[in-house]
């Protein structure tokens, strides 16, 4: 038993390629003899050693694949009368596999070992705990079963019989076997019985070659593969510059290129190319030399490549983001001597800097220096396993074979622009750059400085940032004017209402307010806003209508929500009440019985609405009993937007607060100040009750806005001293500052109610004329556009977030009309700031540079495809593209199906590793995909799937994808042993290829002949569409004095996005510190470019190991979670509910417990393409739309939430401006 317990314990499931779990929607039992020569157990040999070689690359995590995997038998009583003994009480069901130790042994050797292997009892497994991995695997969906009874038979015996995705049967009496499927195999039975008979015969005939020397590709399969693997041959007769002459010579005046505001024709392109070629000529340049291209996507980046390569030397590309320690490596790698440059960087003094400035004073050179196909073109660094990035040298005849082969692809006609959204440290900006503007399209480069500007803005929050989480200031039209019994009743009395209305819906006004007020002239216009509301809902589309207020004491609540849910409909929910206990005691004659307890009542009212507004049933006393409501109709907003109406109780304030409620207000009985402390009071309660955001502080005020503040002053002045004697406790507020009334008081003591039974026409004219001055100065929005825009801008900062602008106190209706046009001046003075903002970021923004060019073209990865998608305008803006190329990683299903449904040209999916030049295969889709594939080689391209002995592997086997042809690039710089390692000549596999490149990446063909991506075989990773070789990570870990041992693994949390996972042990040493993770980043990031800096960092006291010995990377843990935030003082008792919800979504996303509130997202692993998983999951969550570029201004979830339960979006421009400047500093301090 000691044998096989040393092969069972090394025992891991096999995972076989043929399987496909979608084809089991219609199972369809099938079975297969197969037809093989010799004794049982040499047949049964011969299948073990088919499905050892065929699992091959599915075994690649074992340290001994090809031959030395074997799949033996198990849980029988011995191996030898398995093999050989037609007994029927061996009839069991058995997963099967053993690993040999010797790599090289020949098919003779295999079947001597295991014939004299020995046996074991069927209880071994059960008393051997060390063999629990074998007893787990026993479910896997293949199997092997020994017994002379029929499929009919089996099937009622074995419960999982008809659960075979590919199993094998046994026959020991007749001595045969035979293959069954369940129907989930890409590969007919037929065609798996004919590859093992072919490998009999190979055994036969070649009896001592290893099994890794044996074919399992048949003839016929032969052929096809070597058909379906070489795309098209065609003629490279034209380098780039032939194609570039042709373009510019025919097109002379057209865009080449465009960025931001400024463009540059074909013609420009060429003076400016030549301009490059004389300054890298005055520079001592040399034809073949490398010169560094550090430049941002900008106008100068595309004439400095060309200037470069038409001169006959080969670019460097240069990411200027990139940390200074990179850069400086790749400038003493490559050599660099000269590196042309936007504007000097920190870098390496090795290479001289040259300015665009300074490029451009150069008189062109029009000289032209001969390339050839063998020229180097340019090296780009990509991550090495190292430690330390590889140049990879491009010539010219890769470069052309690709344009070539990208002519045969990409649909294009002299109308197609191409939006370029790449960094040129990723090679595939060069067919965005170089392969358009030889076929003579326009190019229109993005920069993605409204990602990074937003971004910038809250990384490193400061106190000014305060105004940037709010909004801009709403301006609302209120009307509330007087009315008696002499006024000539008709339409004409509503025409300012509806006309205004008509006007405010037009032009940005956020509210239309209408009171309740009855038998009364003051506001005796208005006794039913509901009524008032329905009138402006069906004359308005866009502004919202809010009662203002709603006398809840005087209505039963069932009226007040059937009412207003109708208008809610009529305006498609536009409708927001705000609540008022009543004031004149007269009103009451409608519901007498509340007016003792009104305030109470309009509480309670309140709550009864709000119940009915959402659909709950409320009982309430009937003629016969108690009666449940259900309102009807119901309304379109799901929750009722309710305010508080208060005339300055700071009492009223905090209960607003604490309900959730916001609240109506103005300035007639409190001043500025006043106000200030008591919204502070209202916002406390808010936060200390857990509510969403902050609340909506609106203040109703006169407003009349004038060429000039004594044109204003004149007009309003009768109207309003008019409006004030009908509102006579206006009055008596403002005569306690009367100088008249404090020296009567004074002498006479005279109290108020006393001294205005007492006063005279012409005291009570002096008193509205200093009421009037009061208010007008103090209390309404009244003078020119820069007093009304000042005072605006003084309530915006105490936190006042909608003006509630009185125009109907009076005034006659064309004067008010006339004058709503500087009114409207004044709104767009107020929310300029946040305006211009938006504007500065839309502009050049995705979105707006699709529209505004008539994009038809664009090249993303995965992940950047899913972050536009995330955002509803770009998502819009991509419907119109004639072609969307998508790569640099794996392409998911749903996202493929997703863009297909968007764009209204076709799809493609890129393949391709750096070294065989940018892509190497293409699938195009024109409808939405079943399947993702890499489709099919491209010209002159020739792609191969092999073992890990390099030998074929049949049609639906998985094994790593070679690729030999033109594009196949020189090498690595400086770094023949790796370049030896990876570029292969000689190579066997169908290939006429003089080299052929080992990409590491595993695929199989499927039987349509389209190739299929299945992942790595290596330590080398694509995060963010980016390929990052772990171990140049590992090595810079390791150079810490306290880590002994640094693993870096790719983790995938709750998002599709992998993140990467740094784990380490420390020196065995009294002398070592604890290791702080924040210190561990800064260290990598001075060195690393930010994709490649872990997210998360865990410390192991020892590394798991597989049973040879080597470290087991699936069986690392996931980072450890605790209950405690990073801040570990931070109180959640204040938080809302739907903070913790939202901070529970950015937890799970990062993978991590160690998150607070008041965390940065993009200090805790975040990044960009994060985001979509964040904005899908809290979308939910929010009534209000939520962009893109809200992640990046609020990373912060007490911030975000807070933006987003407001109505309306707003930033700050001093703000962004001093985030720019701080963003422009990290960047330079990045040189450093």
């Amino acid at each position: 038993e000691f044998y096989w317990q040393e092969q069972l314990s090394r025992f891991s499931a096999l995972s076989l390629p043929y399987i496909d779990a979608q084809l089991l929607s219609q199972p369809q039992f099938q079975s297969q003899s197969l037809q093989l020569e010799g004794d049982l157990s040499k047949q049964v040999m011969l299948v073990a050693a088919y499905f050892s070689r065929l699992c091959d690359q599915a075994l690649f995590s074992t340290p001994l694949i090809l031959d030395e995997n074997y799949a033996g038998p198990t849980d029988i009583a011995s191996a030898l009368d398995v093999l050989g003994s037609a007994r029927q009480a061996f009839s069991h069901e058995f997963t099967f596999e053993e690993t040999l130790e010797a790599q090289l042994v020949t098919f003779t050797e295999l079947w001597q070992q295991l014939l004299s292997a020995g046996n074991f009892s069927a209880d071994f497994v059960k008393r051997s705990p060390e063999l629990h991995q074998w007893q787990a695997a026993v479910d896997q969906p293949y199997a092997m079963f020994i017994s002379d009874e029929s499929d009919e038979t089996l099937k009622q015996k074995f419960k999982c019989f008809n659960a075979q995705s590919l199993g094998i049967v046994v026959s020991p009496r007749s001595s045969s076997i035979r293959l069954i499927s369940n129907g989930s195999i890409i590969k007919s039975l037929a065609q798996i019985a004919h590859e093992i008979e072919h490998l009999a015969i190979q055994a036969q005939q070649y009896a001592e070659l290893t099994l890794g020397e044996l074919s399992l590709v048949t003839p016929e399969e032969q052929a096809l593969l070597l058909d379906w693997s070489v795309g098209p041959e065609v003629a490279i007769n034209e380098l780039l510059f032939d194609r570039l002459s042709q373009a510019i010579k025919s097109n002379p005046s057209k865009t080449a290129v465009s960025h931001r505001s400024h463009t540059l024709s074909y013609q420009d392109l060429q003076t400016q190319i030549n301009q490059v070629k004389a300054c890298l000529k005055d520079a001592g340049v040399k034809p073949g030399d490398f010169v560094g291209i550090m430049m941002p996507r900008a106008l100068p980046l595309l004439p400095c490549l060309l200037g470069t390569m038409a001169y006959g030397a080969a670019c460097v590309p240069m990411d200027p983001l990139y940390p200074q320690d990179r850069l400086d490596y790749v400038i003493e790698n490559s050599q660099l001597k000269v590196i042309l440059c936007l504007e000097p960087s920190q870098v390496s003094e090795q290479a001289r800097q040259i300015t665009w400035s300074e490029i451009s004073q150069f008189a062109p050179l029009d000289e032209n220096q001969p390339i050839s196909a063998s020229d180097l073109a340019y090296m780009l660094y990509t991550s090495g396993s190292s430690g330390k990035p590889k140049g990879v040298m491009v010539e010219h005849g890769n470069l052309a074979n690709f344009f070539i082969a990208m002519d045969q692809k990409i649909p294009l006609d002299e109308k197609s622009v191409w939006l370029a959204v790449t960094s040129i440290s990723f090679d595939i900006s060069l067919l965005e750059l170089l392969w358009t503007l030889t076929r003579g399209i326009t190019v229109v480069l993005y920069d993605g400085q409204d990602i990074q500007t937003s971004k910038d803005t809250l990384e490193t929050p400061t106190k000014t940032q305060d105004a940037s989480d709010k909004k801009a200031m709403d301006f609302g039209l209120f009307f509330w004017n007087i009315s008696n019994e002499h006024d000539q009743p008709g339409p004409h009395q509503y025409e300012l209402l509806l006309k205004a209305s008509e006007y405010g819906d037009k032009n940005g006004f956020s509210s239309v307010w209408t009171p309740e007020r009855h038998f009364g002239d003051f506001g005796g216009l208005y006794p039913n806003p509901a009524i008032t509301s329905a009138a402006v809902a069906a004359r308005t589309e866009n502004i919202h209508i809010r009662a203002g207020s709603c006398v809840f004491p005087l209505h039963h609540p069932v009226r007040v929500a059937e009412d207003w849910s109708m208008i809610d409909n009529i305006s498609n929910g536009r409708v927001g009440l705000s609540a008022a206990p009543g004031w004149m005691p007269n009103d009451f004659v409608i519901m007498p019985e509340n007016y003792s307890n009104a305030k109470d009542k309009m509480f309670e009212n309140l709550e009864t609405v709000r119940k009915l507004w959402r659909g709950d049933k409320v009982s309430f006393d009937g003629p016969k009993g108690t009666v449940e409501v259900t309102t009807l109709p119901r309304p379109v907003q799901k929750e009722l937007p309710v305010w508080i109406t208060t005339g300055g109780n700071p009492e009223n304030f905090r209960i607003a607060g604490e309900m959730g409620v916001h609240l109506l207000t103005h300035l007639l009985g409190q001043t500025v100040e006043e106000l200030t402390n008591k919204i502070k009071i209202y916002r406390d309660a808010w936060a200390k009750a857990g509510h969403p955001g902050e609340g909506t502080i609106t203040v109703m005020l006169h407003t009349f806005v004038g060429e000039t503040q004594e044109q204003a002053r004149e007009i309003v002045r009768e109207p309003m001293k008019n409006y004030l004697k009908t509102a006579l406790f206006l009055v008596k507020a403002a005569a306690w500052d009367w100088p008249l009334f404090k020296k009567l008081s004074e002498s006479q003591s005279q109290n108020l109610d006393e001294f205005f039974e007492n006063i005279s026409n012409e005291d009570m004219d002096a008193l509205l004329d200093f009421a009037f001055e009061r208010y007008f100065k103090t209390s309404g929005l009244f003078g020119n556009e820069q007093d009304c825009i000042a005072f605006a801008q003084k309530l915006y900062h105490i936190g006042v977030n909608e003006i509630g602008c009185l125009i109907d106190f009076g005034i006659g209706t064309e004067t008010v009309l006339n004058h709503l046009p500087l009114l409207k001046n004044v709104l767009n003075h107020a929310q300029e700031k946040s305006l211009i903002n938006a504007d500065a970021i839309a502009a050049f923004g995705v979105a707006a540079l699709i529209e505004r060019h008539k994009v038809t073209h664009l090249q993303v990865t995965p992940s950047m495809a899913r972050l536009f998608l995330s955002d509803p305008h770009i998502a819009a803006a991509m419907k119109n593209l004639q072609a969307m190329l998508v790569g640099g990683e794996a392409l998911p299903l749903d996202l493929a199906r997703t863009l297909k449904g968007i764009i209204q040209g076709p799809l493609l999916n890129m393949y391709g590793p750096t070294e065989t030049t940018i892509w190497s295969s293409v699938s195009t889709m024109n409808t939405a995909p079943e399947t993702i594939s890499l489709g099919h080689a491209i010209a002159n391209t020739q792609i191969s799937i092999v073992d890990s002995r390099k030998q074929p592997m049949p049609i639906g086997a998985i094994g790593e994808l070679f690729i030999g042809g033109a594009g196949v690039v020189r090498g690595y710089w400086q770094r023949e042993d790796l370049t030896a390692e990876k570029f292969l000549t000689g190579y066997p596999a169908y290939s006429s290829c003089e080299k052929v490149y080992a990409t590491g990446d595993l695929a199989r063909y499927l039987p349509d002949g389209r190739l299929l991506f299945l992942g790595r075989n290596d330590f080398q990773v694509k995060v963010r569409g980016y390929r990052i070789e772990l171990g140049e990570i590992e090595t810079l870990l390791l150079k810490h004095p306290g880590i002994a041992e640094a693993v870096v693994h790719p983790v995938v949390y709750s998002g599709a996005e992998p993140r990467l996972v740094g784990y380490y042990t420390l020196k065995n040493s009294a002398e070592i510190q604890p290791i702080n993770s924040n210190q561990l980043k800064q260290a990598l990031a001075a060195e690393l470019p930010s994709f490649m800096v872990p997210n998360v960092f865990v410390e192991l006291s020892a590394f798991p190991l597989t049973p040879n010995a080597k470290i087991d990377r699936k069986a690392l843990p996931l980072p450890k979670q605790t209950t405690e935030p990073v801040n570990s003082q931070e109180n959640f008792e204040n938080a809302s509910d739907i903070e913790l919800k939202v901070l529970e979504i950015w937890r799970d996303i990062l993978g991590t417990d160690q998150f607070g509130l008041d965390d940065n997202f993009f200090d805790h692993g975040g990044h960009s393409l994060l985001v979509v998983d964040v904005m899908t999951r809290v979308r939910p969550l929010f009534e209000k739309q939520i962009k893109l570029i809200d992640l990046f201004r609020f990373p912060m979830v007490r911030k975000l939430v807070k933006h987003l339960s407001s109505e309306s979006e707003a930033s700050d421009t001093s703000v962004l401006s001093n985030a720019q400047s701080r963003g422009a500093a990290r960047r330079a301090a990045r040189r450093r």
